[in-house]
Parts: structure tokens; C-alpha cells; sequence
């Protein structure tokens, strides 16, 4: 009796608007593409992956691993692009790549993807640099005139 009223409460937690709900079996170790548009939901639970909106599916199979969803949530999308899911025990990864990106050829996604993960460890580095040598100078400017 309580199993019925637990899974009752999971449906209804599952989204709403059927219609335009698509339902993929995402078994572990399983990676596809679809293309997400604004507005476009996902709802990931017991390695079912429910996407609300409009889908397609595309072939390329590429995968740098930036987000996992748990076994019960939602991931909403706010802008057009790809995105790549891959399968885990009760959940997945997922990684979302900007419309220009995805029209690239392998090898230059690859590079895409390096450069990006080197800029997001080089740029706050940088930044932190000019700071700490826009205020040291400053600090030292007073000691001399005196």
C-alpha cells in the first residue's frame, strides 16, 4: 500500500503536458544527442530520461562530461543548442554545447572543448595577477614621497 502511494507521488512530480513529453531509456553507458530549444525540460529518474518539448535526435556521439542530474530532477534549458546526455546508475551527465559548436567537425570540437576548459583556469588566474599588481604598486606609491 505505502509502494503505491510513493509511486503515485512520483508520477505526479513527472511533467505535465504529454503530448510533448518524449520518454528515453537511457541505460548505463548509453550516449545521444538531442537538439534542445528555449523552453525545453528534462526530467531524469530511474535511468528514464523525459524531455518536454520539442527534441530531435542528432548522430554525433561526443562527450566531456559538465553536469549530472540525480536520479529525481529537473534541468530546464533557456537557450538553442545540443544537448549530450550519457547514462549512469540512475541518473546521467549531460552537456550542453552552443549552436555554433556543434556544427564543427570532431577534432575541432576537441579543441573547443580545451580551449574553454584552459580559458575558465587561465582567465581567473589572470585577473587575480592584475589585481594583486594594480594594488601592490598603489601600496608602495605613498612610501617614497614621504
Amino acid at each position: 500500500m505505502e509502494s503505491r502511494q510513493v509511486s503515485q507521488q512520483q508520477v505526479q512530480r513527472e511533467p505535465q503536458g504529454q503530448e510533448q513529453a518524449q520518454s528515453i531509456d537511457l541505460a548505463a553507458g548509453m550516449v545521444m544527442q538531442l537538439a534542445v530549444q528555449p523552453g525545453c525540460r528534462l526530467w531524469v529518474a530511474a535511468g528514464r530520461v523525459t524531455v518536454q518539448g520539442p527534441p530531435r535526435w542528432l548522430g554525433a556521439r561526443v562527450w566531456w562530461p559538465q553536469r549530472r542530474l540525480g536520479a529525481e530532477e529537473w534541468c530546464d534549458w533557456s537557450e538553442h543548442g545540443v544537448l549530450e546526455l550519457r547514462g549512469e546508475d540512475g541518473g546521467a551527465t549531460l552537456l550542453w554545447w552552443q549552436p555554433e559548436t556543434y556544427s564543427l567537425s570532431l577534432p575541432w570540437r576537441r579543441a573547443y572543448g580545451a580551449i574553454c576548459a584552459w580559458l575558465s583556469q587561465a582567465l581567473p588566474a589572470a585577473i587575480q595577477r592584475r589585481v594583486r599588481r594594480r594594488t601592490m604598486p598603489s601600496a608602495q606609491a605613498g612610501s617614497p614621497g614621504q
